[in-house]
């Protein structure tokens, strides 16, 4: 298995609109050894296997409704933007879904912070 290939969801996303730089280092990247295309699907695999584990904790009762809605909110945002780059296959898409996973990390912690806040 190529090291590309056990990279972290976010990383996908940098490697793809940063290809020739990781190229040009002789990183080895999912695009890189299985190509764009495969790197985003499993980018949107993974995202959706996220997705269903952030509402866990909304879902088995550890956390609320603000939680909840936040997580499937911002989990179907990040979803959705990878299956815009997905469509369009460009490095700006893909900059935006790399944008996209630090706001969805980022709405989820905060929603969870302030739920267990206010309990």
């Amino acid at each position: 298995m190529a090291l590309g290939e056990r990279d972290a969801l976010p990383v996908w996303a940098i490697t793809l609109y940063r290809a020739d730089e990781y190229a040009a280092a002789g990183f080895p990247t999912l695009a890189s050894v299985r190509g764009a295309r495969s790197a985003r699907r499993w980018s949107l695999a993974f995202a959706l296997a996220l997705l269903a584990v952030t509402l866990l904790p909304w879902l088995l009762g550890a956390l609320g409704p603000l939680y909840g809605i936040t997580a499937l909110v911002a989990g179907a945002f990040f979803v959705t933007r990878i299956g815009l780059a997905m469509r369009r296959g460009t490095p700006a898409a893909d900059r935006s879904v790399f944008r996209a996973s630090l706001l969805q990390l980022a709405a989820v912690l905060a929603a969870m912070l302030l739920e267990l806040a206010l309990a």
